[in-house]
């Protein structure tokens, strides 16, 4: 403490004192920032990171659930208005497990776990009720373990059997996904969730689903169309793709020959998008096949009647054959291909020729439309290039045309008033930045001159403290002269005798 006390006396005080107010301001508030910056950090490091623990849980079941949170003495946050419930990432696991041996939380889903405590005198309508809450449990299970997907709600409608087909009614659906981060999940995820659905539940058409997200917006597309509103859509956009596909290849032939800008080719194609099976059976009557061919052979013996022939013995045998013949068949079955081109337009727009020419203002351009042989030598390229075919009365339309070619005015792109104030927006925005730059500079600047001003003089008061030591260690010694003289003087007035035999000793050695 006296090493502390003598440091605050002998250093630090004098160096507060000869501070002036801004100073002493300056040094105050940078310590404080330091000291505040500090403690943000120190606080940031050893403070337990949080992790969600719940999402969407009612206030009933988030009160329940934090009563066992105290009870267990684990540290908790509130989140999203009390329904979000987070814990240290350290705990999360076995406060987990604890809550579910407590059946915390029961607002959650629930799956086929509910059969296990089913109960005697339950009732058919219950069980049903049962099924369908533990078949929405364990589809909205899966559905949240999909990337991108915090929690999901699955509603299930499951129609009563009719009688009669015509009075059945079909079962639809319903998801509400709670989405996680900003960039949600595609498309193609959606289409997922919507067959898992369909393929979970036994008559659900993937047309009855319905997905929404947390905010209301529906990510499945209206059912008004159905699968044809769906084909009419691919159908359009492969269309487009086949036009735009032609187009590119016609002005990849025409722009080495005619210039590139200085032609335009639009192509409308019609598709064929109709799935035809065909089976043909083709009959040859001229070649007939033998399908099947019968013999039938019959032998007889009888004994010769003849007085010559006596006693020898007569075979007789019979051959019938039955053939049945068919005509040759041939069988085909063919499917044919769906997006084949049926028919194309094309139309071609080139840009005619600009010569310079002399006229009343000095040179000029003239325009010259191209001659019809040059039209129908890129009416033959482009036929190459798109596969024109006149078998399937494809049309083909050309003409020379003089573009619009727009001038360039300077002055007016320069000096008009949207340009200007564009300028003044752009130069205040310079002139704020460098006045900024420098205002900065000279901050610094003098802030380093004010810190050297702060070092020098730091410097010259512990100079002057090391003199002002140096002098207050010298006065002492100075103040003792006339004390020793007074006290001399004393002793030669008593003792003049012994006074007078120094003084001729030291004389006596001196002279020596």
């Amino acid at each position: 403490m006296e090493y502390l006390s003598d440091i605050y006396k002998n250093q630090f005080k004098p160096w507060w004192d000869d501070l002036n107010g801004g100073a002493r301001l300056l040094y105050v508030g940078t310590t404080l920032a330091l000291l505040i910056a500090t403690i943000v950090t120190m606080v940031f490091i050893f403070s337990p990171a949080y992790e969600t623990l719940y999402v969407g849980l009612d206030a009933a079941e988030a009160g329940q659930v934090v009563e066992k949170l105290k009870e267990y003495k684990v540290d908790y946050r509130l989140e999203n208005g009390g329904t979000t419930i987070a814990v240290a990432h350290g705990d999360i696991y076995e406060v987990r497990l604890k809550l579910a041996s407590e059946g915390l939380p029961r607002s959650g889903s629930v799956g086929y776990e509910i059969f296990d405590k089913s109960k005697l005198g339950m009732t058919e309508f219950l069980q049903k009720i049962n099924y369908r809450r533990a078949l929405e449990g364990e589809i909205a299970r899966s559905i949240s373990s999909i990337r991108g997907v915090q929690s999901a709600r699955v509603h299930i409608v499951i129609p009563e059997s009719r009688l009669f087909k015509e009075a059945q009614k079909d079962a639809t659906a319903s998801v509400v996904l709670s989405l996680g981060g900003a960039g949600g999940i595609s498309s193609s995820q959606v289409e997922g969730i919507v067959y898992l659905v369909s393929s979970s539940v036994e008559g659900l058409s993937p047309d009855n689903i319905t997905v929404l997200d947390s905010a209301g917006r529906m990510l499945t597309g209206r059912k008004s169309g159905g699968m044809l509103g769906a084909l009419s859509a691919s159908q359009l956009e492969m269309r487009k793709q086949v036009e735009s596909y032609l187009e590119g290849k016609a002005l990849s032939m025409l722009d080495p020959v005619v210039g590139s800008g200085k032609a335009v080719v639009g192509i409308s194609a019609k598709l064929n998008f109709e799935q035809v099976e065909q089976t043909i059976e083709n009959f040859d009557p001229d070649n007939p096949a033998i399908r099947s061919e019968e013999r039938i052979t019959e032998k007889s013996s009888e004994e010769n009647s003849n007085a010559e022939d006596r006693g020898k013995t007569i075979t007789n045998s019979t051959e019938n054959v039955v053939t049945n013949y068919e005509i040759n068949r041939t069988v085909q079955h063919v499917v044919n291909s769906v997006g084949n081109i049926e028919k194309l337009w094309v139309s071609i727009l080139v840009d005619g020729i600009y010569e310079e020419v002399e006229g009343e203002g000095g040179l000029q351009e003239q325009y010259t439309p191209r001659s019809r042989e040059e039209l129908d030598q890129i009416a033959s390229i482009v036929k190459g290039a798109v596969g024109f075919d006149t078998q399937r009365n494809d049309l083909l339309e050309i003409a020379s045309a003089p573009f619009t070619r727009q001038e360039y005015d300077y002055s007016e792109s320069f000096f008009s008033n949207e340009r200007i104030d564009e300028w003044l927006r752009i130069g205040g925005k310079v002139i704020f930045l460098a006045f900024a730059v420098i205002a900065f500079v000279k901050i610094r600047k003098r802030f380093a001159e004010f810190m050297e001003r702060q070092r020098i003089e730091g410097k010259r008061r512990a100079a002057h403290r090391q003199a002002q030591r140096k002098r207050e260690d010298l006065i002492p010694k100075i103040g003792e002269e006339p004390k020793l003289a007074d006290h001399l003087k004393e002793i030669a007035k008593q003792k003049p005798d012994e006074i007078a035999k120094v003084v001729k000793t030291m004389m006596a050695e001196e002279t020596e």
